[in-house]
């Protein structure tokens, strides 16, 4: 299937408004799944319910997921499966990883932060080596980077506006919920859909 992996609905601001327009344009793409990533601090009345999950796939006849993106010392952070909200910036050694729950840097190579990445990549699960914000020598530095750690390497549109949807989505096998995308994360399955440009 083709999944947007890193969306921001920004229902704090939006309510389901926003996340259902990207829902229906990624229909017309194409799009089988997207997995809402908001930074957690605006989550904290808990919006993203299952009912919120399931009126918006049902609405759109397309699959949704969450996840969430964190600050760290080291970057933003996407964390699949992981069991709670992190509210607050955090260091990246408190974090710790697991087989329930993926952790996928964000955006590396933005502002030349790839390299802080260096003493935890035995934590980190897949980077992002295509991002809407980069330029061609990004991505081949994420990519060089991931083949030198032997990591796992995801695409991302980053959604934040209509005109995102789209831009990097992955492959992904098809799978039932997060659980299954985390485990396909750790098996190197899910892919940029354009990495061939590189």
């Amino acid at each position: 299937m083709i999944a947007e992996i890193h969306v921001h609905g920004h229902p704090h601001k939006f309510g389901l408004d926003k996340a259902d327009t990207f829902c229906k344009i990624a229909k017309q793409k194409g799009i089988d799944c997207l997995i809402f990533t908001e930074h957690a601090h605006t989550l904290s009345n808990g919006f993203w319910t299952d009912k919120n999950i399931k009126i918006l796939s049902e609405n759109n006849d397309i699959i949704i997921m969450t996840g969430q993106e964190v600050s760290t010392d080291i970057g933003d952070i996407l964390l699949y499966g992981y069991p709670q909200l992190i509210q607050k910036k955090m260091l990246f050694k408190d974090l710790q990883s697991s087989e329930q729950w993926a952790i996928v840097s964000a955006h590396p190579a933005r502002r030349g932060k790839i390299n802080r990445l260096n003493p935890w990549m035995h934590k980190i699960d897949a980077i992002e080596v295509m991002n809407k914000s980069y330029c061609i020598e990004d991505c081949k530095q994420s990519l060089d980077f991931a083949k030198n750690y032997d990591c796992g390497i995801v695409g991302s549109s980053d959604v934040h506006l209509n005109r995102h949807v789209g831009i990097c989505p992955c492959y992904v096998p098809e799978c039932k919920d997060i659980f299954d995308f985390v485990s396909y994360i750790k098996l190197k399955q899910v892919v940029p859909l354009n990495i061939r440009a590189f």
